[in-house]
C-alpha cells in the first residue's frame, strides 16, 4: 500500500479550536472527495492531543521541535491507482483547491507530505517482529 501523509501545523494566527474546526467542516471534504476519486481506500484525520505526555516524550527523545497540529493520511492500494492524478486536468484543479484550503487553516513551512510505503508489522500472538505476515494479510481480508 502507498500512503501520503500530512503532517500539518495550523497557522499561527489560528485558536486549536478554530484550526480544528475549519479542519473538519471546510478541507476535510475537499480532500475525501479527492482521494475517493483517485480511488483511495482509506482516508483519515488525526488531530494532536493537548498532553504533557507529548512535550515529556520529546524531551525523552532529545526533541525540541513542537509537535505537528495533526496529520492526515490518504491510503492507495498500490503506486498503479495514482499514477496520472498529475497529468489529469479535472483533479489538477481539485488539488489547487486543496491547496488553498490549507492556506487557510495551515503554516506551510512548518507543514510537511510525502508519500511513504506501507510495511505493516502485525502484533499477533507471535513474539517475532516479522510472524507469519502473508497469513496475517490473509486473515484481514477474510473477516
Amino acid at each position: 500500500m502507498i500512503k501520503l501523509i500530512f503532517c500539518i501545523a495550523r497557522a499561527e494566527s489560528l485558536s486549536t479550536h478554530a484550526f480544528r474546526r475549519y479542519w473538519k467542516e471546510k478541507h476535510t471534504p475537499l480532500g475525501f472527495h479527492l482521494a475517493k476519486k483517485t480511488g483511495a481506500v482509506y482516508f483519515s484525520r488525526n488531530t494532536t492531543l493537548t498532553l504533557d505526555m507529548n512535550s515529556e516524550l520529546n524531551l525523552l527523545f532529545g526533541s525540541s521541535v513542537p509537535p505537528y497540529d495533526g496529520v492526515g493520511e490518504v491510503v492507495w492500494d498500490d503506486t498503479t491507482t495514482i499514477q496520472g492524478i498529475l497529468e489529469n486536468p479535472a483533479l489538477l484543479h481539485q488539488i489547487e483547491e486543496i491547496k488553498h484550503s490549507l492556506l487557510e487553516f495551515t503554516d506551510p513551512n512548518r507543514s510537511v507530505i510525502f508519500f511513504t510505503e506501507v510495511d505493516e508489522v502485525p502484533l499477533g500472538e507471535s513474539d517475532s517482529v516479522f510472524p507469519d505476515l502473508e497469513s496475517y494479510k490473509q486473515k484481514r481480508t477474510t473477516t
